[in-house]
């Protein structure tokens, strides 16, 4: 049938343009079905009708023939439909090089070498033909590179279209990246070096904003296509290039930094650097010597890279962040891609230091030098961890860490890089005051803030919560800043006071690696101290505030816990007792996973105060899931409240088994097995498991379990049949499966009655499966039956599933 259609094409293509465009339109159609049709077979078969549609390309004032011939010859190039390999037979190479011919012909035809010169953008015909001759290329790209000369003006034509504007320049990008599969000793002598330093320049140029760009509100670029151009494709091609060229290549990028460039030169070098730089950091790492000892390209490599490394983070020691904010951007990017680099020279690392943390406050880039500060810190700790050093650079960075007019991510990514510094600090004592330094200007804009937040539970707040001076004064007197500008939006205060607590719980995080030594209390952490002094306030905190405010502050428990471990012990009860008045007023996920860690961390030496704790929870969600219309409302909650009841068992079971409210608990989670949701119902599956089968910690409070079991089996097990029948999604099904063996497990002699009385309820839908039938019966059967294996129950339980589902009969 094919060469009948082609040959009725082909026939019909001449008749009108009208004809020739839906001759072309079929032609796609036809071509899209896969039906062996190629470039070669077209070319030896239905020359005309290809011919045909490549002149369409370059028709004059008639937009809709070139976009349907542009879209025929895309099909036609899939590699389903003409594969080119180096090894393609004669035929197919005779139409590749015939092709490719015709496109230089038709390039001069639409003047594509004038018009993409010109810096005009690419009207339709134009870029409809370089998306064909892009798709060609990219096709024969394997035959380009070994070809003897007859396929080199088809280069030029891609190179042509690297240097247009930057949507035709993307299609070119393929093609370039397809030349990297041939080695490069295999292909043609100008397809190597010569080449690619045509292409880096082109590609250099095309990295480079206009010498007239100020901002992009005012740029004839889009921002969004000049980045992802940048990004996604001109940087794996200068990849190529630095491959290649090596050392040559890394003087092109010297030589634009060299005298006084123009800032858009500047910034295209510190981009290409960055973008680079897994690749540059690969060839510093390398070894530096050939086969016999002898200084290696590599060697000479790595001395040119270094030797730019050196030149360009030596001017930005020096600089002071002005200008374009594009150009601040790319370089905190540069200091942050290489500050592992940089830690070799502190000379270097304090000027990039003092750089980052200058644009930080300029405002030009702050997010990327928040980021590059943080970067700077991981890498240079122990360069910077001197108290001297230390005390000098805190001043600055908690004044930037404390300012309203930073965004909160900032300001957190400013903190956690001092806390990375106050970790690395040369004595617990030094930690201790620089920890101090962190938290005082947090703890001040606290107590400012707070009183005006009302009690959340109506509850009267103690006058004294505001932490004290050194001279014993109020650090609440005369404070400004954030707390004056917030205090008349009552959103606005729990915002911030969320930040606040953030801020603390951020100079805390990387405490852990600061050791008091053996003889050392508990109490003499320098974050112990840092929470006794902030205690006032967290405890007013957790009194006052909101659902954000509340998860704020429970994170920082959670990270005074991980610090401190069991130097958190005095405090414990207090944290305790926050933690479950916060739960009980406002369940808030961030409660239940500090329960999570503080059974894991203290369940053997504070058994009595988290058993009370985890009551209250218990009974709270209980009551909520006996209560509410919407059960499924809270996924992450109840996620969240089922991973803490299952750490609870494997960790300290007791503490779990021996509440009054198991019972409960047990009704709540079979409830649950029935939802729809896939996080918090896998949870509730996952700790019924457990629940059911025990563990050997377990075994003195198996009555419990088998309580549950026989006051409430039947309906856990019909909710499980439930969720297989019909109502668990399939991702589910699984889950719901294993379920069901524990349960059978579990109560080997009363299974059978429970299928039988499940399986007769009225109320359970069972979609496709008849209640009294063969089928029915044969899941009864293989379900209760004792001693069978693992593989077959899931079979039987599968089965059934899927007969309920009408996936099988």
């Amino acid at each position: 049938l094919a060469p009948a259609v082609l040959c009725a094409l082909q026939a019909l293509a001449p008749l009108s343009s009208s004809m020739c465009i839906g001759c072309l339109r079929a032609l796609q159609a036809w071509l899209a079905l896969n039906a062996g049709s190629s470039l070669a077979s077209l070319y030896a078969g239905q020359g005309p009708l290809l011919a045909a549609t490549l002149n369409a390309l370059a028709a004059v004032n008639n937009e809709p023939l070139n976009l349907a011939a542009a879209d025929a010859l895309g099909e036609l190039l899939t590699s389903t439909n003409s594969p080119l390999p180096a090894s393609a037979p004669r035929g197919a190479r005779d139409a590749a090089e015939a092709v490719a011919a015709q496109f230089g012909v038709l390039a001069r035809e639409v003047r594509l070498a004038e018009l993409l010169m010109s810096g005009e953008p690419a009207d339709d015909r134009l870029f409809y033909f370089c998306r064909a001759l892009c798709a060609f290329a990219e096709r024969c790209v394997d035959l380009v590179a070994v070809t003897e000369g007859s396929l080199l003006p088809l280069v030029e034509l891609l190179l042509l279209c690297a240097g247009g504007e930057l949507r035709v320049a993307e299609l070119s990008i393929d093609f370039w990246v397809g030349l990297q599969d041939t080695a490069v000793a295999q292909r043609h002598e100008r397809l190597r070096a010569p080449l690619y330093r045509r292409l880096a320049t082109l590609l250099l140029d095309k990295c480079t904003l206009p010498a007239e760009f100020t901002s992009w509100d005012e740029a004839a670029e889009d921002e969004e296509e000049f980045r992802r151009f940048r990004e996604q494709s001109a940087l794996e091609v200068l990849g190529a290039c630095l491959s290649l060229l090596a050392c040559e290549f890394v003087g092109q990028l010297q030589a634009m930094l060299q005298g006084s460039p123009p800032w858009q030169k500047l910034e295209a070098a510190l981009f290409v650097l960055r973008g680079l730089h897994v690749q540059i950091k690969g060839a510093l790492r390398g070894s530096a010597a050939d086969g016999e000892g002898r200084p290696s390209a590599a060697a000479e490599l790595q001395a040119a890279l270094n030797q730019l490394l050196g030149f360009v983070f030596g001017q930005l020691a020096a600089w002071r962040p002005s200008g374009a904010t594009l150009l601040v951007e790319s370089a905190m990017r540069l200091v942050g891609a290489f500050a592992k680099w940089l830690q070799r020279d502190e000379a270097l690392l304090r000027g990039c230091l003092r750089l980052v943390l200058e644009a930080v406050q300029a405002g030009g880039a702050p997010e990327h030098a928040a980021e590059a500060f943080r970067a700077l810190c991981i890498h240079g700790r122990r360069r910077l961890a001197s108290a001297a050093y230390l005390s000098e650079l805190v001043g600055p960075c908690t004044a930037l860490a404390g300012s309203a007019a930073l965004a909160s991510s900032v300001r957190l990514t400013l903190q956690e890089a001092l806390a990375r510094l106050v970790g690395a600090a040369p004595s617990p004592a030094e930690a201790e005051q620089l920890l101090h330094a962190l938290v005082r200007a947090p703890c001040e804009q606290l107590a400012a803030l707070l009183p005006h937040l009302p009690p959340s539970d109506g509850a009267s707040v103690p006058p004294e919560t505001a932490p004290r001076a050194s001279d014993g004064s109020d650090v609440s007197r005369g404070i400004g800043g954030e707390a004056a500008a917030t205090v008349a939006s009552t959103q606005g205060v729990e915002e911030a006071v969320a930040t606040q607590l953030a801020l603390i719980g951020a100079a805390i995080r990387f405490s852990d690696t600061i050791h008091v030594g053996g003889g050392g209390s508990c109490a003499a952490h320098p974050v112990f101290a840092v929470l006794s002094y902030c205690w006032p306030l967290l405890q007013d905190a957790s009194r006052r505030g909101g659902p954000s405010v509340l998860q704020a502050l429970l994170e920082l428990h959670g990270r005074a816990m991980g610090c401190l471990g069991g130097g958190l012990a005095p405090l414990l009860p207090s944290i305790l007792e926050q933690i479950g008045t916060t739960f009980c007023r406002r369940p808030v996920v961030g409660a239940l996973e500090c329960l999570t860690q503080a059974i894991e961390l203290y369940g053997e030496s504070h058994e009595a105060p988290l058993s009370d704790t985890l009551e209250r929870f218990v009974d709270a969600v209980c009551g909520w899931l006996a209560s509410t219309a919407a059960p499924e409302a809270e996924p992450e909650l109840l996620s969240a409240f089922f991973e803490l009841c299952h750490r609870c068992l494997v960790f300290r079971p007791q503490l779990l088994l021996s509440l009054p409210c198991v019972a409960s608990l047990f009704d709540a989670a079979a409830a649950c097995v029935a939802h729809q949701e896939f996080q918090h119902t896998r949870a509730a599956i996952t700790f019924l498991c457990l629940f059911l089968s025990g563990t050997d910690a377990a075994n003195l409070y198996r009555e419990s379990a088998a309580h549950c079991l026989q006051r409430s089996g039947g309906t856990l097990l019909r909710y499980c049949v439930q969720g297989l029948a019909s109502a668990s999604p399939a991702n589910l099904v699984d889950h719901q499966i294993e379920l069901l063996r524990v349960i059978a497990e579990s109560a080997p002699t009363a299974v059978h009655g429970w299928l039988v009385a499940a399986l007769a309820d009225p109320g359970l839908d069972l979609g496709a499966l008849p209640r009294q039938g063969a089928a029915a019966e044969a899941f009864v059967r293989g379900a209760a039956q004792q001693h069978a294996t693992v593989a077959a129950f899931h079979c039987v339980a599968s089965e059934f599933s899927r007969v309920c589902r009408g996936k099988a009969r």
